[in-house]
């Protein structure tokens, strides 16, 4: 007996090789490789839709893709990261009660944007829900 896998299926089979593909391409950290994905049309919200994914095979690699664009020495990636609804995915991401690999992914993606330049530090520190949860999490 032949077992089928539906569209839906090999849809989010190829998503996520898709996702982990980017991510490995990404990790190289090569300025230009990584300056010229962000720029692809509809790249940043692709990752940033699948950073919501209630997925977590889809989620997971969608966040790792944040994290090393937001490792760019170029702002304008983290700009384009921000403008796209990044820290608002963040912040709906992160559970201060949550201890585990996903919460280390949107740290570092947080540690990444302050890095940057002083407007992406202001822009953190104004997304209040989001510092509220970081300090839960420091002082739990």
């Amino acid at each position: 007996m032949h077992t089928f896998l539906t569209k839906s299926e090999i849809t989010n089979m190829f998503l996520k090789e898709l996702l982990w593909s980017l991510s490995y391409m990404l990790d190289d950290g090569d300025e230009e490789i990584v300056t010229s994905i962000c720029q692809g049309k509809n790249t940043m919200q692709s990752i940033i839709t699948y950073m919501n994914s209630p997925l977590e095979e889809e989620q997971k690699p969608a966040l790792r893709c944040a994290g090393q664009i937001l490792v760019s020495d170029n702002h304008e990636n983290i700009d384009l990261f921000m403008f796209n609804g990044g820290l608002k995915a963040l912040d709906s991401l992160l559970v201060p009660t949550q201890k585990d690999d996903t919460t280390k992914e949107i740290l570092w993606c947080l540690s990444n944007i302050s890095a940057g330049g002083e407007h992406h530090i202001r822009a953190l520190l104004s997304c209040e829900t989001l510092m509220d949860k970081i300090y839960t999490l420091l002082t739990s």
